[in-house]
């Protein structure tokens, strides 16, 4: 379903930051994740201030942050490019960039050079 028809541009206010609590909580949030990834605009990547967010994160009951409280973009996460400093904030909250198993696609006998003909007797 394309962007335009799922949301209603009537709908959509702007306020300034100074004037709405909620927007400038989600700015605590956004600039510490920033600076928990950025390395080129703030310096190194500095974790501290998005790990002193976990107790008021989302999380799934069993305090599974991944993909829900912390959604890591694009996903899988094995597939994204991003430095080994960048990932330790991810890491943090439960990322493990690792490959998950998978099944190997059945083979044909005709990809490995057996025709059913040549059985026959």
């Amino acid at each position: 379903m394309p962007k335009w028809t799922v949301m209603n541009w009537k709908l959509v206010d702007y306020f300034p930051h100074k004037q709405r609590a909620g927007l400038q909580l989600a700015d605590v949030v956004a600039s510490s994740f920033y600076v928990a990834v950025d390395h080129l605009d703030t310096g190194p990547c500095e974790t501290r201030f998005a790990e002193a967010l976990k107790p008021r994160m989302a999380s799934q009951g069993n305090l599974e942050y991944t993909d829900y409280g912390v959604v890591l973009q694009p996903t899988p996460d094995w597939r994204v490019d991003i430095t080994e400093d960048q990932r330790v904030i991810f890491r943090y909250y439960g990322y493990q960039f690792k490959r998950k198993w998978q099944a190997p696609a059945p083979v044909s006998s005709m990809a490995l050079g057996h025709h059913p003909l040549d059985d026959r007797p």
